[in-house]
């Protein structure tokens, strides 16, 4: 079961997972990527919080929702 949670995050469209970089294929812009996984992770965070009740994957999401905010603002275009 732990295999499957963690494919599944994995496949999530934020950047420094898989997913993300997936989407980074088809998404030239850096700036439209980082954004994807801004909003993305702020969405699982509050779903995941409202739906679980823990914190472990809301802070977690927090955690990459700052990263991809950083990103976003250094990035080129």
């Amino acid at each position: 079961m732990i295999g499957e949670w963690w494919t599944i995050l994995n496949l999530l469209p934020i950047y420094p997972l898989d997913g993300g970089q997936l989407i980074a294929q088809f998404i030239r812009s850096p700036k439209k990527v980082f954004m994807t996984g801004f909003i993305t992770s702020i969405i699982i965070g509050l779903l995941s919080f409202q739906l679980f009740h823990g914190y472990f994957i809301p802070i977690f999401m927090a955690l990459f929702a700052y990263s991809n905010y950083r990103e976003y603002r250094n990035a080129p275009f």
